[in-house]
């Protein structure tokens, strides 16, 4: 599917009147996999990664990478992996390639970790560095031509994770921030990385260009295990957990901002009885957000083994336009995209 900001509407992507969109003769139809359909966008393509689980015990195709154009039309497979192999969630791009971690499960069951780039255009993959399987390294984003890497380092009877930026044509490795496994894991989003400081105060440390600011309005407390929810240049949401028993407690989100304020807020939604702040998936230009504002359930059909159909409950996640004004003062006023699957 497809979001058109313009006219606020969430539909498949799919021209053809009275389309069922169940079948691999609609181009926005997605065949099952076993690991789910991964879709990026590279450049004017949409490049769909097909995933399998090598290391199951229910057999499954290959994972295979397909290229879309925006219209759904000239779908073509441009790389197939070989059994054992399965690309990892989080990828980059240049604008041509695209950066990923490949898995590949080893014939004593071993897994081993690639920095791997797919070329989109030609589908002509490379392993560029090995990554450590020990120390949990996994792509976390990117800033300028270097990756952000998450690393957790196991010892005896603890764990240290940390944030690095690693430029892996020049092999220089930086470390960012690290933090004892069972404290709360640092936000990062765009190049801004919120994290919890050793001073007492949160911090809003700027990758690209290297200021780090200090929310010192907001003192840390401990006693109410905070966490950091979302970080942008604009400022951190935290949350804290306030005991209303021995057992229960109630979530308190609170919006510092780099003016130097700090209020309460309150864009959340209920999802299975439980608090969830409104969150940004990412800037659709200078003052607007696309945030992801929870979920519906709804009916979908779903096509059996057999040929048959049948229709169950899934869950359909809910997106809407808000400014960052709006957001980050806590004012719910929103464009909600409507979902037109009709």
């Amino acid at each position: 599917m497809y979001a058109d900001y313009k006219s606020e509407q969430i539909v498949y992507l799919c021209s053809q009147a009275n389309c069922t969109h169940d079948s691999a003769s609609c181009t926005s139809y997605l065949m099952p996999t076993l690991g789910g359909v991964l879709p990026e966008r590279v450049g004017n393509k949409i490049i769909l990664f097909y995933k399998n689980y090598p290391w199951s015990d229910e057999s499954g195709e290959p994972a295979r990478v397909e290229s879309i154009n925006f219209d759904g039309s000239e779908r073509q497979i441009i790389h197939t992996f070989r059994p054992e192999e399965t690309p990892y969630n989080t990828m980059v791009t240049d604008g041509q390639n695209i950066y990923f971690v490949l898995e590949t499960v080893q014939e004593d069951s071993s897994v081993r970790k690639n920095l791997a780039k797919l070329d989109t255009l030609t589908g002509d993959l490379d392993l560029l560095q090995e990554m450590s399987v020990e120390n949990s390294e996994f792509i976390w984003g990117c800033c300028g031509e270097d990756l952000i890497i998450y690393q957790c380092e196991m010892h005896d009877d603890y764990s240290i994770s940390q944030v690095l930026r690693w430029n892996f044509i020049s092999g220089s490795k930086e470390s960012l921030y690290s933090w004892n496994a069972s404290d709360y894991t640092p936000i990062l989003y765009e190049e801004n990385l919120g994290f919890k400081g050793t001073d007492g105060y949160y911090h809003l440390l700027n990758l690209e260009s290297g200021n780090d600011f200090t929310f010192t309005q907001y003192p840390i407390s401990d006693s109410y295990l905070p966490s950091i929810m979302f970080a942008d240049d604009s400022g951190i949401i935290i949350r804290e957990l306030i005991p209303t028993s021995k057992y229960t407690a109630d979530s308190r989100f609170v919006s510092l901002k780099t003016d130097g304020s700090a209020e309460e807020w309150s864009l959340l939604s209920d999802e299975d009885g439980d608090k969830h702040p409104f969150t940004p998936v990412f800037d659709l230009n200078e003052e607007d957000y696309l945030v992801y504002i929870g979920y519906s359930d709804e009916s979908d059909r779903v096509i059996e083994d057999d040929g048959t159909s049948k229709f169950i409950e899934a869950p359909r996640r809910l997106y809407s336009i808000m400014s960052k004004s709006d957001f980050w003062n806590g004012k719910n006023i929103q464009h909600p995209l409507q979902y037109n699957v009709d």
